[in-house]
């Protein structure tokens, strides 16, 4: 298996500035904001379940629209309902759009345990039918990776995919810098080939390759 090359943060700051041969003092103070667009890509591309985090809290009865969503965040993997209190089975949550919720149920004044969801504001969700209750929810939500610092030397992207992390700052730097449009064509080449090989071998990495349990032997008796 391949191994990626692994990066502190002032390991990649260094990196970057050899890489595209910049030695401005503005071009040195953009370095900060390079890495942050290239970890944003990167957690995009990667769209890995280790990210996520799970938030709980509980549904205002009577309402279809739930101001449910905490400040940061940025995508929802499963949404699911429980008892309130938290107890009972969890109960999966289908998403549908706006408009399919409406005609699912156009009765505003009629309520019972939710079943669909849709995406409505930032910060909220609008579900039917609305809540007859004050159930429990569990929102599992996508969220980005820690982010490299100066106060903050090693994280999991700059450990285990500073290959890909570099190359996906440098194809950040074409926002604003004057590179070579050879060398940006060739950064995006080979962003594109590492971390294809890259997803699969991190994905095996911290799922582990799925092995069936054997059968136990048995001895066959003798006739």
């Amino acid at each position: 298996m391949a191994t990626s090359v692994s990066f502190t943060y002032d390991q990649l700051i260094a990196a970057l500035g050899t890489w595209l041969e910049e030695g401005a003092a503005e071009f040195t103070g953009d370095l900060p904001t390079l890495v942050k667009m290239g970890e944003s890509r990167l957690a995009t591309d990667l769209n890995f379940e280790i990210f996520d985090v799970v938030v709980t809290g509980a549904l205002t009865s009577g309402q279809f629209v739930q101001a449910i969503k905490p400040l940061n965040w940025q995508g929802t993997r499963s949404l699911h309902l429980r008892d309130s209190g938290g107890g009972g089975l969890r109960r999966y949550l289908e998403r549908r759009s706006y408009e399919w919720c409406l005609d699912f149920e156009p009765d505003e004044s009629a309520t019972a345990e939710p079943q669909y969801y849709a995406e409505f504001t930032d910060t909220e969700f609008f579900m039917v039918p609305a809540a007859d209750a004050t159930y429990a929810f569990e929102l599992r939500q996508i969220q980005s990776p820690e982010s490299l610092a100066p106060a903050n030397q090693d994280t999991w992207l700059g450990t285990n995919a500073g290959d890909i992390l570099l190359y996906a700052c440098l194809v950040a730097s074409e926002e604003w810098l004057k590179s070579d449009q050879g060398e940006i064509a060739t950064w995006k080449s080979s962003y594109g080939e590492i971390l294809t090989s890259r997803r699969l071998e991190l994905r095996r990495q911290w799922r582990a390759d799925y092995s069936p349990v054997l059968e136990a032997a048995r001895t066959i008796g003798v006739v």
